[in-house]
């Protein structure tokens, strides 16, 4: 496994690659761990306890308790995951998505992705509030 991992080393666009993971998964855990300003965590906590069975207490064991200790990054990955899903469906819906996802080639897969950033961000603004 070491020979594996020296190999892997060895090859300067796996090893930039390799690196950007690891600087990303530290920027996460950093993020994970500074809470908001201004935010009663203890307070939010015992809330958030009395409030297991809900809807509330499912997203903070989506968020491995990120939410309960209102760190920066709480949201983790879920605004995405949602938009994507939601574009997917829209898809099916809209004619002008339809067409993009049929005839756009690589273009419209583009074009899609952009859409589906900008609905991430909408969605992590409403959930963030």
């Amino acid at each position: 496994m070491i020979q594996t991992v020296r190999k892997a080393w060895a090859i300067p666009e796996l090893k930039k690659k390799i690196v950007f993971t690891l600087l990303i998964l530290l920027i996460f855990r950093i993020g994970n761990a500074i809470t908001v300003p201004y935010i009663d965590v203890a307070q939010l906590e015992a809330q958030l306890r009395g409030m297991g069975a809900t809807i509330l207490g499912l997203y903070n064991v989506m968020s491995g308790g990120a939410f309960a200790t209102a760190t920066v990054f709480a949201l983790s990955i879920q605004p995405y995951i949602n938009s994507s899903i939601i574009i997917q469906l829209l898809t099916v819906a809209i004619p002008y998505l339809e067409n993009l996802a049929k005839d756009g080639g690589e273009e419209g897969r583009k074009k899609i992705q952009s859409i589906t950033r900008y609905t991430t961000v909408a969605i992590a603004i409403l959930q963030a509030v």
